[in-house]
């Protein structure tokens, strides 16, 4: 009986064995596999992409995560730098809004925030390599051609206040109080948060003749003076921004009559409404340039008149409906 009893000895151990065997093959890919970082990257053309985000995320990464983890960054172009929102879920919750004055400083600087929300030992610098077991003998190396790397950067943080504040200066060309283009100068100041901006500005046309249509020989010499607000919508794009606008205007048209008995100083205020497009050029420095062009809609229309002895003349209506283009040049704070 003894001879029976070792075969079955036999087939139990080799049956433990090959059951063993196929839970170690099953196991393998279960403990091999890690929590992973998933990252989904938006930016403007020009800006470091999604794959390269993410490496940089992994370079940083000393300690595989323990759980998956999944974030979300979009870059804004601002006037002025790039605005980059990362929004965390999964292992690590959380959203932080970070500005940087170019789109590599921001893409960083969203990396860095993934990182450390993944493993707060994370760091700019990567981990050192190796030393090698043997060195090799070998020429000289020729001068490096590739770059240096980055200097390490502290990971921006939110601005306390996005409020900038800048002043104008310019000209304008309007058609819509007396008959012709007036051209006048401008000066005023702008203020802008985020996509909204306002300008505040005063208009001075210093001398503006006209005559009547029915008597070429009578006319008057006008001083026109303005005040204006006009907030402002703004889309940005990779170089310019592009907005609505809608202008609040206030005019006093002053003016005395020439080719006369007796000329008499009288005048005339006209309060507007100007609905309009704006296309400002930030620049790479503090200075920006902006083209507005605008609809002039009165709200009350006077007639200009000239005292002409007994009888008055008529040097026209405040148009119904008239036209206003204006340059300007900024300067940023």
């Amino acid at each position: 009986m003894s001879p029976p009893r070792r075969t079955f000895r036999r087939r139990a151990r080799a049956s433990t064995t090959c059951l063993a065997v196929v839970a170690l093959v099953l196991a393998a890919p279960f403990a091999h596999a890690e929590p992973k970082v998933e990252l989904r990257w938006t930016a403007p053309a020009g800006c470091p992409d999604e794959r390269a985000v993410l490496g940089q995320v992994e370079r940083m990464v000393t300690v595989p995560p323990k759980t998956p983890t999944s974030a979300t960054a979009v870059v804004e172009e601002r006037e002025g730098g790039f605005d980059v929102t990362v929004e965390l879920h999964g292992g690590a919750e959380g959203k932080r809004t970070l500005h940087a004055s170019t789109c590599d400083s921001a893409a960083r600087g969203a990396a860095l925030v993934v990182a450390l929300a993944v493993d707060p030992s994370a760091s700019l610098e990567p981990p050192p390599e190796p030393a090698p077991s043997a060195p090799k003998p070998a020429p000289p190396a020729p001068p490096a051609t590739r770059p240096l790397p980055a200097p390490p950067m502290i990971p921006p943080t939110p601005r306390a206040s996005e409020v900038r504040v800048s002043a104008l200066a310019g000209a304008s060309f309007t058609r819509a109080l007396v008959p012709g283009v007036v051209p006048a100068i401008a000066i005023g100041a702008r203020v802008s948060w985020r996509a909204l901006r306002l300008d505040v500005e005063g208009e001075l046309a210093p001398r503006v003749t006209t005559t009547a249509a029915e008597l070429p020989e009578v006319g008057a010499t006008l001083v026109i003076y303005a005040f204006a607000a006009r907030p402002c919508m703004l889309h940005a794009f990779p170089a310019i921004a592009v907005g609505g606008c809608v202008a609040l205007r206030g005019a006093r048209v002053q003016g005395e009559g020439t080719g006369v008995t007796e000329a008499y100083r009288d005048g005339a205020t006209v309060l507007m409404l100007e609905p309009g497009l704006t296309v400002l050029v930030p620049g790479t420095t503090r200075l920006g340039l902006a083209v507005d062009a605008a609809a002039v809609v009165p709200f009350t229309r006077p007639e200009l008149v000239i005292a002409n002895g007994p009888a008055n003349v008529s040097l026209g209506r405040v148009s119904a409906l008239g036209a206003r283009v204006g340059l300007s040049a900024s300067f940023h704070f």
